[in-house]
């Protein structure tokens, strides 16, 4: 039987680990879902493709494997309130959002930083959470220049380019 490490110290480390925040969104029957993502990144060029790890509990889960398509609202760094609203276990989280469905029939946030539009072509157990190995079929960059918006140590933040130093 494999050991494993506490629960609180694997916790605390991965929480040093910047992420970038998400929205992965879907639709069933009219009705949008949506949840923040911190668990996500690219996985293959040829084809192009992502990986997406959802609670194996979760609603959005449920509905994406109605759909078996997603989308992924990368967010900008002025949606961290997004990005709460969302981390929620509201019914709601749609209400107060500006958002349309895109040509995919996809929940699209608006103002974000960028927008992926996938079909789900593998899922895969992993510990309480499925990773979803999805085919890129669609990306959008944000309309003008936006930072990302990112997660790391409890706190959202943004990426900035260090200062060179010339020798």
């Amino acid at each position: 039987m494999a050991e494993h490490v506490a629960t609180e110290a694997f916790k605390r480390l991965m929480g040093s680990v910047c992420s970038h925040v998400c929205v992965v969104t879907t639709m069933v029957d009219a009705h949008p879902y949506g949840t923040t993502v911190t668990a996500f990144c690219s996985l293959s060029l040829r084809p192009p493709m992502i990986v997406v790890a959802l609670d194996r509990g979760s609603r959005l889960l449920q509905a994406v494997d109605v759909t078996r398509q997603l989308g992924v609202n990368l967010l900008s760094d002025d949606q961290s309130d997004l990005a709460a609203g969302f981390a929620t276990k509201s019914d709601n989280k749609f209400e107060a959002v500006r958002w349309q469905v895109s040509q995919d029939n996809l929940p699209f946030l608006e103002g974000n930083a960028g927008w992926l539009s996938c079909r789900v072509s593998d899922q895969v157990s992993g510990g309480d959470h499925d990773l979803l190995l999805c085919d890129v079929v669609e990306t959008k960059p944000a309309s003008t220049a936006r930072r990302p918006l990112v997660y790391c140590g409890g706190v959202f933040g943004t990426h900035s380019e260090l200062d060179v130093v010339t020798l």
